[in-house]
């Protein structure tokens, strides 16, 4: 998993206590993270700390390839959620 750049956590409840914010800085190759039915997409500046845009509720809801440019997995892993 060191080169993985999308996670969605789906169908975990409330009972893991890992936050969006904690895998961003944990995984460093991460993209896209999801969780439940909310998205963040995780900007990283050059000498700065891992910023997190959390996706729109429309934009989840329906979401299209466009959003995915650069992370075509991930558009393809939410084809069908």
């Amino acid at each position: 998993m060191p080169v993985l750049s999308f996670l969605h956590l789906f169908g975990i409840g409330s009972y893991l206590p890992l936050t969006a914010e904690d895998l961003a800085r944990d995984m460093k190759h991460l993209q896209i993270v999801g969780r439940q039915h909310r998205l963040w997409d995780i900007l990283r500046p050059v000498n700065s700390e891992e910023t997190l845009t959390q996706w729109g509720l429309r934009k989840v809801r329906w979401r299209t390839r466009e959003d995915f440019v650069g992370n075509e997995d991930g558009g393809w892993l939410l084809k069908y959620f």
